[in-house]
């Protein structure tokens, strides 16, 4: 099957040959939350090196990237000779050739139109044999496949899979600007009933930002990435596509771009960041096509080794949705009230209320620890509600969900390794929707939060190796549990385990092309839960990416 290329790709990827190369410095521009830069910047604000105001709510923009390399650079240049690990000048490195280093504190910015036809082009090839399995199972529309996790819903199919993807940006000073990046992609399926290549072409994030006193206003398709984990937190993560669709409702984002500190009592929690948001999610759902999808998170920073978040997204109607629902009722359960069912707080009589729930409701804290004098070690932990009752039992052993670890990033002194560790727990209700709400917190057949979906337990251990400033070495075991409750209608049915080994080799090959290798291989005992029905699977891929910029 082949598909017809959309023609604005082939417009932009045309003319962008024959204008001027673009200014060098960042703007108000969203960096992915899957992006590798995220890795140095985790290095860097683990070792006191200075970060972003705030790092548990991305994506961040290239200016809070290029903020971090002028504090790190600064602090850097201040320490001892045996401070300035490999690890830390790899990281500034990178950071600096591709985002640049803004203006001192206080000095006047020059906003000037800037426009990059080609920021980023990456050339990748997946071969892989590991099945997604649908999470039908559990009672949610989804699929579960870990060895493509976290990877923003990227397409890919048992077989060969060759991908082109290039991302652009342009910036009307600092008002406004729009970021583009798109995805054509071929696969040759094995294992299927399908015959031929598939040739496809999509819009992996559109997004118009406008940016006026301390507000920035996003309309698009983007990616939202709420926790302190560098992989799966457990709300919203990079393991689903970004949200909005200009064919349901795009993703309206508001946010303030620097922080605020409360007022009166509430001083004391530190400066604060918020953010906003409303869209639709999928026409193809299990339940009701195109839900409203809500939320917003408040973040703190009380110290510079102390953040912590206040989450909380809803899943609200949809179409053909038998209850009517107002603008009333889209708001009031922004602020836990219900005037149609009982809730946190009921408005209404008993003649208003409803048998069903008109909202599927998710929320939750999570926190990031450091200790830069202990080699920059972190904690970080999230807990999560997926609904919530006054009844502490049932809410701790149902509802509760988990999600933690601990980074460090000089596991030797001459900082040449790291290690992280995590761990996660999911209760058999989570993700879930409850009736006639049941397709749960899903986006186009993957889940918005972790991977690992209901009813699961998974620990993860990584080691990295940077042995120079242009080579990183990432090695990873990965173990997952998931079991069933009690409604699971099968035959002989068992807790599905895989154990997953990892590597990726990321190497600048020369100034501006980046190389990585990824080998990854899976165990599978009951595969979607069937007793005696055990594999394996391998992961084998190649990718080249090429910063004209840098």
């Amino acid at each position: 099957m082949t598909r017809i290329v959309k023609l604005p790709f082939l417009f932009i990827a045309g003319l962008s040959f024959f204008l001027p190369r673009p200014s060098v410095f960042a703007q108000n521009i969203n960096v992915a939350s899957d992006d590798v830069a995220y890795q140095y910047l985790d290095l860097l604000q683990a070792s006191g090196l200075g970060s972003p105001n705030f790092v548990t709510s991305k994506p961040l923009t290239r200016n809070d990237f290029a903020d971090l390399v002028r504090t790190a650079s600064t602090a850097l240049s201040n320490r001892g000779q045996r401070q300035r690990t490999i690890s830390l000048r790899a990281a500034l490195d990178y950071l600096e050739h591709r985002f640049g280093r803004s203006a001192q504190s206080g000095s006047p910015h020059r906003y000037k139109p800037k426009l990059r036809l080609f920021d980023s082009v990456t050339l990748e090839y997946v071969d892989y044999n590991a099945p997604a399995r649908p999470v039908a199972v559990d009672r949610i529309d989804a699929e579960i496949q870990p060895l493509t996790a976290g990877r923003e819903g990227r397409t890919f199919l048992q077989g060969k899979n060759l991908a082109l993807e290039s991302t652009h940006w342009a910036a009307l000073g600092d008002a406004v600007s729009i970021f583009y990046q798109g995805r054509l992609f071929f696969n040759d399926p094995k294992n299927s009933v399908r015959t031929g290549t598939d040739v496809d072409f999509e819009t992996e994030r559109l997004t118009l930002k406008f940016s006026k006193w301390n507000l920035d206003l996003l309309i698009g398709k983007d990616g939202i990435d709420w926790g302190p984990g560098a992989r799966g937190n457990l709300m919203l993560s990079s393991n689903a596509d970004p949200i909005g669709s200009f064919d349901t409702l795009p993703l309206f984002k508001l946010s303030n771009r620097h922080a605020i500190r409360l007022p009166w009592i509430f001083a004391g929690m530190g400066p604060m960041k918020f953010e906003v948001f409303v869209t639709r999610l999928a026409e193809d759902r299990a339940d009701f096509s195109q839900p409203f999808f809500i939320g917003k998170r408040l973040t703190f920073r009380p110290s510079r080794t102390f953040e912590y978040g206040l989450s909380h997204t809803y899943i609200l109607g949809g179409k053909n949705f038998p209850n009517s629902i107002g603008f009333f009722d889209v708001l009031s359960e922004f602020f836990f009230i219900r005037n149609k069912q009982d809730f946190f707080f009921n408005l209404g009589g008993n003649t208003s209320r409803v048998n069903d729930n008109i909202a599927n409701h998710f929320m939750g804290v999570d926190f990031k620890l450091t200790l830069a004098r202990l080699r920059g070690l972190q904690f970080y932990h999230e807990f999560y509600f997926d609904d919530f009752t006054f009844n502490l039992s049932t809410t701790v052993n149902r509802n509760l969900g988990y999600y933690g670890g601990v980074y460090l990033p000089r596991l030797t002194a001459n900082g040449k390794f790291n290690l992280r560790a995590e761990f996660t727990h999911t209760p058999s209700i989570f993700y879930r929707g409850s009736r006639p709400l049941i397709a749960g917190f899903t986006y186009n057949r993957r889940i918005l939060g972790n991977e690992l979906g209901p009813f699961g337990d998974e620990v993860f251990a990584e080691l990295g190796f940077l042995p120079d400033v242009a080579t990183i070495l990432n090695l990873g075991f990965d173990f997952q549990s998931r079991g069933l409750d009690n409604t699971a209608n099968l035959v002989a049915p068992a807790n599905e385990k895989r154990f997953v080994l990892s590597g990726r080799l990321t190497k600048r090959v020369i100034k501006q092309f980046w190389l990585s290798l990824d080998l990854r291989y899976q165990r599978i005992q009951s595969f979607a839960h069937a007793d005696g029905d055990d594999r394996n699977t391998l992961l084998g891929s190649v990718s080249l990416r090429f910063f004209p910029h840098l």
